[in-house]
Formats: C-alpha cells, sequence, structure tokens
C-alpha cells in the first residue's frame, strides 16, 4: 500500500480533510542567469499560470482514479526548495499528520539521511507518518472484513496478502523525552484502530549491569501511562536482550506489524545506538509505516512566522511613529526597557499608535479584513493601572455590534509548590495575565452546523491562535515567565490545550482525563453538558462531579518550563489522569438543555468564552 492508499484508508476511517500538496521546484539560478528576460525580480518562486495549469491537470487526473467518494479533501500546489515550501505550508495548514512516501534504490536499501524526507521528520512541527511506496498492505486503519482501497500502481495481491484481523503495533522505547512524546500518539492509534499495543525496549545485555534502572519497571510504568490515557485498550511490554539491530530486524522486516511509533529525538536507552542513528535504521529496514514524533504536541511554541516579525520590529522602526505622537509613545515600544510615561501606555509599554502598528505586522488586521471587517482600528481603556483593556473595533465604530476581540490584561504572580527539602517559599513566576478575552464575529448568526457554545452571544471570530501567540510575544517582550489564562468553560480550556497547561498537575490530569473520555461526542454538547451539570462519574455514573480549571499556563522561559517538566509534576499528572473517569448523563443533558433554551445567557464570558 503506498502513501496514497494509506492516507485514503485513514481518511475514511476517520473524520478527517485530506490536503494534497505538490511543490513545483524552483526555477534554476542558472536560467535566471541565462534568461534575464524570461524571470522578472521576485518571480523565481512565483507559480506562473502556466505552470499551475499545468500542476492542476496532473493533480485532477491523479484525484480523479482514487476512490475518494465523500472526502473532504483541498490540494494546495506551491514552488520552491521542497523542504523548505512543506514546512512553511505546515505552519501555514497546521496539520495532525504529515504522510510522505519513500522510494527504495534498486541498487540497495538505502535510507538516505540527509534527504528531505529524514529533514522534514528532524523539523516537522507534527507527527510524520513514512510509508515505502511498495510494501506489504498495513491494515492498521481498515474495519474488520475491510479491503484495503485499491490505488492506481498498487498490486491487488499485495494488498491482499494478510488476511488475519489481529493488529498489531509497536512503540519503540528508549525512556527518554522523545520516547515519551510517542506514547499518547501510539495509544491514541492503537485504540482507534483496535491495534494490540506493544511497547519494546533493546538493550545489550552484557552492558545492562552499568545501568541502575529497573527496565522492567520502567517497561510496566509506560503500560500503566498508555491505559490511562486510553480506556480498554490492549497493550503489553517486550524487553529484548541483544544487538538493537539484530533484535529489532526480524520483527520490523517481517508481515506482523501493521506500524511502528518511534520518537525522532536523540535519547538512546541502555545499549541502543545513537538516538538518530537507530531511528535512521529503523526507518531503512521497515516494511510498515513508521510514524516519528519530534516535537511535543502539547507545547508547539510560539508560530515562527511570529517570531521573525517580532525580530524585524526593532526599536529604529519605531522611531517614526514616537516623532508623530511624541506624548503618547513610550521610549522604545520593543526594547523592554521601562518607561517614564506609564499611565498612557498599555502594560507600560504600548501606546495605541503601536499597537495598531503590531496588529498591522502581525497580519491580524489583514486576517480581520480578510473576514469582510472594513478599517479596524485599537482601543484602549488604561484608568486602572492593574486591569488593562484592550479592543479591537471594525468601521470606525467602538460599540456592542463592532467589537471583534476584547481582552483584560494584568500582570501577576504564579508560585510554585517548593520542594520537600527545601525550607521557606516556593519559587515565584511573574505572568501576565489573561483575565478577559472575546474573540467574536458580530454579524454573523448561529447556524446547525456551527451552534453556540456556553457564554457565546455570537460566533467565533476564528483567529485564537494567531491572538494567543501573539499575547505570547508580548509576555515575552515585556519579561514574563509565561502567559496564565482563566478558562470558563471546557471547549475554551480545550481551544487553549494546544499551547497552554494547567499550572495545577492534578487539573491537567482531569482535562486530559476529560478530553479522553469525551472525544468522540461533540465539544460543543459536552461544554454544554459541563456547564448544565450534567458531568458524572465514569466509575458511578449517579454521582453528579464538578470540573474547573484555575489557570492555564503557556511557559515563556525555561525557569517555567521546568516546572511541568519536574518530576513531582508529571508523577501527579499520571496519577490524576489514571484516577479520574467521566461520563455525561446525556437525557439529563437533553432536559437541562430545553429548559435553557430562550434564556438570556448574559454579557460575553471572561478568558475565552468563544
Amino acid at each position: 500500500m503506498e502513501p496514497l492508499g494509506l492516507a485514503l484508508n485513514l481518511a475514511h476511517r476517520f473524520p478527517i480533510e485530506l490536503t494534497f500538496l505538490h511543490c513545483l521546484p524552483s526555477s534554476a539560478l542558472s536560467s535566471k542567469l541565462l534568461f534575464p528576460k524570461a524571470h522578472t525580480a521576485g518571480e523565481q518562486n512565483l507559480v506562473l499560470p502556466g505552470e499551475r495549469q499545468v500542476a492542476e491537470e496532473k493533480i485532477s487526473s491523479l484525484l480523479a482514479d482514487l476512490p475518494l467518494g465523500d472526502l473532504r479533501h483541498s490540494r494546495l500546489i506551491v514552488k520552491g526548495v521542497v523542504l523548505h515550501e512543506i514546512l512553511k505550508a505546515a505552519d501555514s495548514i497546521h496539520p495532525d499528520l504529515i504522510i510522505q512516501g519513500r522510494r527504495l534504490s534498486f541498487r540497495r536499501q538505502e535510507w538516505f539521511s540527509g534527504g528531505i524526507s529524514w529533514k522534514l521528520i528532524q523539523k516537522a512541527p507534527c507527527p510524520v507518518m513514512t510509508v515505502k511506496h511498495a510494501p506489504p498492505a498495513s491494515r492498521l486503519f481498515l474495519r474488520p472484513g475491510e479491503q484495503p482501497l485499491c490505488v492506481p500502481g498498487n498490486d491487488p495481491a499485495d494488498d491482499q496478502r494478510k488476511t488475519s484481523p489481529e493488529r498489531k503495533l509497536i512503540l519503540l522505547t528508549a525512556f527518554g523525552k522523545s520516547s515519551a512524546r510517542a506514547l499518547p500518539h501510539a495509544a491514541w492509534f492503537a485504540k482507534k484502530t483496535g491495534a494490540e499495543l506493544i511497547i519494546l525496549h533493546l538493550f545489550v545485555q552484557d552492558r545492562s549491569d552499568r545501568y541502575s534502572v529497573d527496565l522492567t519497571g520502567e517497561l510496566q510504568l509506560l503500560v500503566e501511562k498508555a491505559e490511562s490515557l486510553q480506556n480498554g485498550l490492549k497493550v503489553s511490554s517486550v524487553l529484548a536482550a541483544g544487538d538493537p539491530e539484530e533484535a529489532i530486524l526480524p520483527t520490523i522486516g517481517g508481515d506482523d506489524v501493521d506500524m511502528i511509533v518511534m520518537g525522532a529525538g536523540n535519547d538512546s536507552g541502555p545499549g541502543q545506538l545513537p538516538g538518530n542513528r537507530f531511528t535512521e535504521r529503523i526507518l531503512r529496514w521497515a516494511h510498515c509505516p513508521v510514524l516519528t514524533v519530534n516535537r511535543d504536541g502539547n507545547s508547539p511554541g510560539i508560530d515562527g512566522r511570529y517570531r521573525t516579525i517580532f525580530q524585524r520590529l526593532a526599536p529604529e522602526d519605531l522611531v517614526r511613529i514616537s516623532d508623530e505622537q511624541p506624548d503618547t509613545i513610550g521610549e522604545d515600544l520593543f526594547s523592554g526597557k521601562e518607561s517614564s510615561r506609564t499611565s498612557e501606555l498599555f502594560l507600560k509599554y504600548y501606546s495605541q499608535a503601536g499597537l495598531t502598528r503590531i496588529f498591522e505586522e502581525y497580519g491580524i488586521f489583514s486576517l480581520i479584513r480578510q473576514k469582510g471587517f472594513t478599517n479596524p482600528g485599537v482601543s484602549l481603556k488604561l484608568d486602572d493601572p492593574f486591569r488593562q483593556r484592550l479592543r479591537i473595533f471594525f468601521d470606525n465604530r467602538e460599540d456592542d455590534n463592532h467589537i471583534l476581540i476584547e481582552m483584560i490584561l494584568r500582570e501577576g504572580i504564579l508560585e510554585s509548590p517548593r520542594p520537600k527539602e527545601a525550607p521557606g517559599r516556593g519559587h515565584y513566576f511573574p505572568v501576565l495575565m489573561v483575565e478577559w478575552l472575546c474573540m467574536q464575529n458580530p454579524t454573523a448568526a448561529f447556524t446547525p452546523e456551527r451552534p453556540p457554545l456556553p457564554g457565546q452571544q455570537h460566533p467565533g471570530l476564528g483567529i485564537s491562535r494567531e491572538i494567543l501567540q501573539l499575547i505570547s510575544l508580548i509576555g515575552l517582550r515585556i519579561g514574563k515567565d509565561g502567559i496564565a489564562i482563566h478558562p470558563q468553560y471546557f471547549h475554551a480550556a480545550v481551544l487553549y490545550h494546544g499551547l497552554f497547561q494547567c499550572y495545577n498537575p492534578v487539573q491537567e490530569g482531569q482535562l486530559s482525563a476529560l478530553m479522553r473520555d469525551t472525544e468522540e461526542f461533540n465539544l460543543a454538547d459536552v461544554s454544554w453538558a459541563i456547564d448544565l451539570d450534567c458531568l458524572r462519574d465514569g466509575r458511578n455514573m449517579q454521582k453528579s462531579v464538578s470540573w474547573n480549571v484555575d489557570w492555564q499556563v503557556h511557559p515563556l522561559t525555561a525557569h517555567l518550563k521546568n516546572h511541568f517538566h519536574a518530576e513531582q509534576y508529571r508523577d501527579l499528572y499520571w496519577k490524576s489522569l489514571s484516577g479520574h473517569r467521566y461520563g455525561i448523563d446525556w437525557q439529563h443533558f437533553e432536559r437541562r438543555f430545553h429548559d435553557r433554551i430562550g434564556e438570556n445567557r448574559g454579557d460575553p464570558q471572561p478568558a475565552g468564552s468563544t
């Protein structure tokens, strides 16, 4: 099954949208030098109309032969350096998974570690699934009794080679951070496909006594974590001794394994090859798809595009603004220095004109205009030095029908629990606190496809990710350790969870458990059910339980990141995750929801109601 076949089976199995990316090579520099009249300035990476037409015809011809059915899909044609364009597209689309194929050399089975495929694995902002163009079929994404989709170029005999209903997914672990990032993905795929998850660790037997770690205990702990991540998961562990390559090759080189999941980092376990080298060998020899996880999906960090703009807005770029409005501009909008005119500046650093410049540079106003809103503007309310309000409105009118974004920010302190052995108080983290965040489209109406969420007066604006990243950069510039936000509703906590973690590890475990136990339901329904007191103990559905989060935090400095990486935090998180089970009383929900219909839900709610 080649990559297209696997992608189609994956899309048919799960409600996802496929994007077919086609990259045209950039015009050669030699061509530009030899034929200067044929290349205008800046045209080297521009897809010309003729090129686009040919590419569209090729993609249409390919898709016409595919059994797409009613799958949601789109196409994207770009031009330039292949790796750079793939990464650029990933930053724009924010995919959950990248599927790439690779071919085998006719002379030898060689994995070129400096090639595009390997570099993509190392740099991609999401997991990457690597599939050989002609391996035996993977049954992982097929329902019982279902045959793989026939893709042109595939040998149907190969696709039907396996008939056993047993599915196996192997997670290779070295007990490092890279392996830890891969565990949730392995557990999810195994649960959703009904596969047995086998957690495998390899070590050199004659060197094992050098390591004090209890390998059997470490494996058992991973088994328990996997079971906590997915209820009812069939999971086992294997501890294999011997040369890592010799021990793994018979397993991954046969037809009994449907997928391998592993971290792409450089952590190595007892006796294993260095991480990158071992990953390369697996990718070279595995017959089945290999899912590699390079980054922590729960903490993707600040978008590289914003960091670039952030660095480009140097102090000298803002001198003109300062000269034009000397009474309202601090001495340096981006310097991070104290200003003597703090009463007229947002968070002591930003003027109204400077913030307008920022929203233009970061593309926020561009996104707003693309949604049909004209003449966006910024207003500030600074009469309370401890709680300052920022609004973005349109059509030069700041009223309830024209407000798009409203936020109230303040500076605050979070205290960490002190270590048991340390006397005195714990560490303090200065943070930027988001007390109120409302993002709405006052011109849109709710629809059956997009019903209201708890606390919403209008549909959301659809730019929450960009706004949260901009707030993070503001916090970084004014020297904070992190951004803290209080989600009043479950849907807001889920929205923030891609960038934020609960400061309280027990609450982080509860949130993860709640997301785990309700992922099969519509997010809006779950959020309403929790708001209407329909949440129940999963082990005793007669017992009503509550849910709340104090603060979700996006760490900006290593100092605060250490709080989330601490052993105490991780231990409490896993205990909380495994100790909580949730359910929804849907009959009670229907009664309560009907009672709520037509009631006035009040004003827009704080901190992420939309």
